[in-house]
This record gives C-alpha cells, sequence and structure tokens, in this order.
C-alpha cells in the first residue's frame, strides 16, 4: 500500500500499487481506478486504464481530481474513475 489521500467527505483514497481503492468512512473498500494485480500504463475510464506503481496520491477538492504519481508520472483521475 502506498499514499492515502482524504477527500474530505469522510473519504479515503489509497495508493494500491495498479489501484486506486477508495475507503468510504463506514469501511466499504471499492477499487476506483486501475485493475488490481494487472500493471500497465494506459488512459482510459474505470475498469479500463491502468496503473503501473501508484505509490503517492493527493485529492484536490476545488478541482474534484485525484493526483497519483505512478512510476516517473503524475496520473489525474476523474470524478468518474476515468484516468489519464
Amino acid at each position: 500500500i502506498g499514499g492515502v489521500a482524504p477527500d474530505g467527505q469522510g473519504n479515503y483514497y489509497v495508493a494500491d500499487l495498479a489501484a486506486i481503492r477508495k475507503v468510504t468512512a463506514n469501511g466499504q473498500v471499492t477499487t476506483v481506478a486501475g485493475l488490481p494485480g494487472v500493471v500497465g500504463n494506459a488512459d482510459g475510464p474505470a475498469g479500463v486504464g491502468q496503473l503501473g506503481t501508484a505509490r503517492a496520491v493527493v485529492f484536490d477538492p476545488v478541482a474534484q481530481l485525484l493526483y497519483i504519481a505512478d512510476r516517473s508520472a503524475i496520473r489525474t483521475m476523474a470524478p468518474d474513475g476515468t484516468l489519464t
């Protein structure tokens, strides 16, 4: 597990190598970006976009974007889970 970022609404985003997990205030864990166990580097919608080795995350509450340190690039995740 890598970095953890709160979103200001009681949720936390967790960098988990090839995936980003969202942990809600009640403890529910879902994969919101990337594909667990599938290392890659592809932009795309949730369930298609791939991450390599996500190490750190920062949530921007104004833009509603999650910034992800992935290998040697900074990636973004939109509210709908799209990775760029």
